[in-house]
């Protein structure tokens, strides 16, 4: 399975690894945390499968040795899942090094995801789930550059309705990313109510009217 390779030489030409070792010193893993996100990264792209068989099927046909255990994977995942906001800082000020987001334009969506489990937790709560399903779930709002580029995700409770959060995260992960231009949300059914309409009514007459962007610079925050 060599297919990952071009991604692998990006991936070490980004110069992550120092900065997850210094954050993996307060974590208490006694294991490589990069080499692991590294490993479950490259097994993704060549055989897309659950972390369970990740571990047993993938891992071991990976160029670099990867021996891994499933309980490894999990503490790995947890600690990520912690800091998941500080990971992908750091991937994005390492690539802009590199390569340079356009900004010019943003997309905003939001989905969720279910978890087979019995009760609630701090983040995995109940709510309208996509699937119809009655399981609990989280919410995820992604912010994607002009090229669809990924810039920023937020991972929130999935009790939490996605209508009155969206302002919200988006002007978190916008400052966060020092993202100033107009952001383009896209809305299904559900997501598409009164108020969303609303503002997108307000947009088209200040752009129809103003002939410039900046009378509508409260509007996009």
């Amino acid at each position: 399975m060599l297919g990952y390779f071009p991604i692998k030489s990006i991936n070490d030409s980004l110069g992550v690894k120092k900065y997850i070792d210094l954050m993996q010193t307060v974590s208490g893993v006694h294991f490589s945390l990069f080499s692991l996100l590294s490993a479950l990264i490259y097994a993704r792209i060549v055989q897309p499968c659950s972390k369970r068989k990740a571990a047993g099927e993938v891992f071991p046909k990976l160029f670099e040795k990867c021996d891994f255990s499933l309980g490894q994977i999990y503490d790995g995942l947890e600690f990520t899942g912690c800091e998941y906001e500080k990971i992908i800082e750091i991937y994005n000020h390492q690539i802009r090094k590199f390569f340079n987001y356009d900004a010019s334009c943003t997309y905003f969506d939001c989905t969720n995801f279910f978890f087979e489990i019995d009760r609630e937790d701090g983040l995995r709560k109940k709510g309208p789930s996509k699937e119809n399903r009655h399981d609990p779930i989280v919410g995820m709002g992604l912010l994607l550059d002009a090229d669809q580029i990924p810039v920023g995700m937020k991972i929130y409770p999935g009790n939490e309705s996605e209508k009155p959060v969206i302002r919200n995260i988006i002007q978190g992960l916008k400052q966060r990313n020092g993202i100033s231009e107009r952001t383009v949300q896209v809305a299904d059914k559900g997501l598409n109510c009164a108020e969303i309409r609303r503002r997108v009514h307000l947009f088209k007459i200040c752009e129809a009217t103003a002939g410039n962007r900046k009378n509508m610079g409260a509007f996009r925050k």
